[in-house]
């Protein structure tokens, strides 16, 4: 088993903090078949945003799979439309959480400049793809979810009950409801925070794990 990694990471949360504090519009994106810790870190990081006074939109490459859709409940997530590119898309600043793969944004790509200069990568995997002064990667931590409950508690900004509950299931899908090596103390402790909006674990757990489409049993059964 290997050990778990203590690494001091304020300097580098306060740097992307100031990034995103610095530009005004604000397109969220995360890889395609979005998962819990993609939709979660989407989430608050818009929340995070509209409390800073930004505009924000986001605008994935696909539909949020059913069986994640609760996640959402208010509906910030959007599919992106090419018949709605508008024109000033160099004002804004693509933020992709949760992936470094350009190719799995599809379409998203088309707000990108050539020079990747409106582009800030915010993930947790070993493996970085893009090379680009707007990459933040944390392989140590065990989700992206946790990174983006960092920035806002940096803020001084207390997360929402939809934004807590949003941060918790992309935490405990990555983790592996805490069982993979990556959870680290301040996982705990970051659960903890999110747990004094007192959301019901259980049922929650319970759509995340164990609802599956009526189609999908069908599916298993068969296999």
């Amino acid at each position: 088993m290997s050990a778990r990694q203590t690494v001091d990471r304020s300097a580098d949360f306060a740097r992307l903090l100031a990034l995103l504090k610095s530009g005004d519009n604000y397109i969220l994106t995360t890889h395609k078949n979005c998962d819990p810790d993609g939709i979660g870190s989407e989430l608050g990081l818009f929340f995070l945003l509209m409390k800073l006074g930004k505009t924000v939109s986001i605008l994935n490459p696909d539909k949020t799979p059913l069986r994640y859709q609760f996640i959402d409940p208010q509906i910030k997530i959007h599919v992106f439309d090419p018949e709605k590119l508008q024109s000033g898309i160099s004002d804004s600043t693509v933020v992709i959480v949760d992936n470094s793969e350009l190719n799995r944004i599809g379409p998203i790509q088309d707000y990108l400049k050539s020079d990747r200069s409106n582009l800030i990568i915010v993930d947790h995997h070993n493996e970085v793809e893009v090379k680009n002064p707007g990459i933040f990667s944390f392989p140590e931590i065990g989700s992206t979810s946790e990174i983006i409950y960092e920035l806002i508690e940096l803020s001084g900004i207390i997360p929402d009950y939809n934004t807590a509950v949003a941060l918790y299931l992309g935490i405990i899908m990555d983790t592996g409801q805490f069982k993979y090596n990556k959870t680290r103390p301040r996982t705990h402790e970051i659960a903890s925070r999110l747990l004094q909006n007192n959301f019901q674990t259980e049922e929650l757990s319970r759509k995340l794990f164990d609802d599956f489409p009526y189609q999908k049993l069908l599916l298993k059964r068969d296999v």
